[in-house]
């Protein structure tokens, strides 16, 4: 046995306790406390870390109580071996009744089952407290499931519903005597059973989703995590466990949130309309209301200065108008394209020409290609594109293209700051103003939206991506009318 720090003998007989101390010796405790009188034992015992007790099974108690008794309510967890003599068998058994771990005959005591004796004892006692531990844990966590609002079924390995905590129960409708089989149970939900069987074999785990029926009510949308457990060497104890988690609170959260959201987004809307809309014609009728006062007449170069600067504004009016229009037939999915074969080249620069003016510098260097697009989308994407860099870019702006196979992609870059990795694809969600590094101007929000729209609509693609100091939104469309060559493939 490993040698005690602290051994208590309890003997009030000056035979008994010598012959105690004698067993014990020095190897059995580092320290071996003989105490005589109970009043005087408990000053000890609450002054000292005691590991064991051996004490008389007549060592008196407390007033009504045996010795046992008093010892075992303050030493809980203490062994406590008891001596009887060789007639008083009975009442060593006694003594274990009582709260003792084990006794011995005083007559035939020796240091060997001492020693047996007390290790017994404190193997017993700490093999009790982990079982006690784990006993207040399971039953923690059978209170958890209990009061849990998912639903957590018990299945065996013939498919059939072992037990169900009280929420699947009421869900279901199932009583303690019920154990159908799972796919029954599921009803049209079944199909996630089989589709969970792979997993459980290979990994022992399935996440899904399911549409789960309730005795009473709607169906709803749960999250499945299903788990087979299998102890060690005993495949014959083998059972899985289903949770399901309702996701509707979940869901109408999120759903309560992306309406606000958008709510404000609306608002915000009106308001860059009103702004974007303003402004343009605010210069519009400044400038009209200076011709219609004749204070022009006869200065005709200043006359033309002013007439283009109407026709720049109203043009910038006009594409506000026609983003707006885009937006409102793709909620409804009546936004057309009549795509032909255009020279990509000529229609970079028929967009850009009018805004070369609003750019400290812009390169323009794309290939003389055909593209299958409609041209009156591909310039409304370019000024987009262009727009979109003159608010947020940096003062370098370049316009370049690749070809690659069927595809040529025009590039719009700028050397202004960049968008976040995480929020890259929020640009193009419709009224998102965000600029780089969360920097606003008034706009109306529509512009990337609308233009991947359209570039989709013609069979391309819009992307945005931030390396090496540029910010590069690249439109990519085919080469050719790839549905037609598709009919004859």
């Amino acid at each position: 046995m490993r040698r005690l720090d602290t051994l208590l003998v309890l003997a009030h007989e000056p035979i008994t306790a010598k012959l105690i101390r004698e067993l014990v010796g020095d190897g059995m405790a580092r320290e071996v406390i003989v105490i005589g009188n109970p009043g005087t034992a408990m000053g000890v015992i609450n002054n000292n870390a005691i590991d064991a007790v051996v004490m008389e099974a007549a060592f008196p108690g407390s007033v009504g109580k045996t010795g046992v008794e008093t010892f075992r309510e303050v030493l809980s967890d203490i062994p406590i071996i008891t001596l009887v003599h060789l007639d008083s068998e009975e009442a060593g058994v006694l003594t274990i009744d009582q709260g003792a771990d084990d006794f011995l005959i005083l007559d035939h005591v020796n240091s060997l089952n001492m020693g047996r004796a007390i290790t017994s004892a404190l193997r017993r006692r700490t093999v009790d407290r982990e079982l006690a531990r784990s006993r207040a844990v399971a039953s923690r966590f059978h209170e958890i499931i209990e009061a849990a609002d998912d639903l957590v079924l018990i299945i065996d390995t013939w498919e059939k519903v072992e037990s169900a905590n009280p929420a699947a129960m009421a869900f279901f409708g199932l009583k303690e005597t019920d154990h159908p089989r799972i796919t029954d149970l599921l009803g049209p939900a079944s199909d996630i059973w089989h589709e969970a069987l792979p997993d459980l074999m290979l990994d022992g785990r399935f996440v899904g989703e399911a549409i789960l029926t309730p005795v009473e009510g709607e169906p709803t949308d749960h999250a499945i995590t299903l788990i087979h457990h299998e102890r060690a060497g005993s495949s014959s104890q083998a059972y899985n466990s289903f949770v399901a988690h309702d996701l509707s609170a979940l869901r109408a959260a999120a759903e309560k949130a992306h309406m606000e959201q958008m709510i404000r987004a609306k608002d915000q809307f009106v308001a860059s309309v009103s702004h974007e809309l303003r402004t343009p014609l605010t210069a519009v009728l400044g400038f009209t209301d200076l011709l219609h006062s004749g204070a022009l007449n006869g200065q005709q170069e200043e006359m033309a200065d002013i007439m283009a600067m109407i026709a720049e504004q109203a043009q910038e009016v006009s594409s506000i108008v026609e983003d707006l229009m885009v937006g409102a037939r793709a909620d409804i999915g009546t936004v057309s394209v009549v795509p032909v074969l255009v020279r990509a080249d000529s229609q970079v620069r028929t967009a850009s020409d009018p805004l070369l003016g609003e750019f400290g510098s812009l390169h323009i260097d794309v290939e003389p290609v055909d593209v299958w697009a409609d041209p009156v989308r591909v310039r409304q994407i370019i000024r987009n594109l262009l727009t979109n860099a003159r608010r947020y870019g940096g003062p370098t702006v370049e316009i370049t293209s690749t070809v690659a196979d069927d595809w040529v992609t025009i590039h719009v870059r700028d050397d202004g700051a960049g968008i976040a990795e995480d929020r890259q694809e929020d640009i193009f969600e419709p009224f998102n103003t965000s600029g780089p590094q969360d920097t606003r101007s008034v706009a109306v929000g529509l512009g990337l939206t609308v233009s991947r729209q359209l570039a989709q609509l013609m069979g391309g693609e819009l992307n945005y991506e931030y390396t090496g100091g540029w910010s590069t939104f690249s439109l990519t469309l085919p080469r050719k009318d790839l549905a037609l060559e598709s009919d004859f493939s």
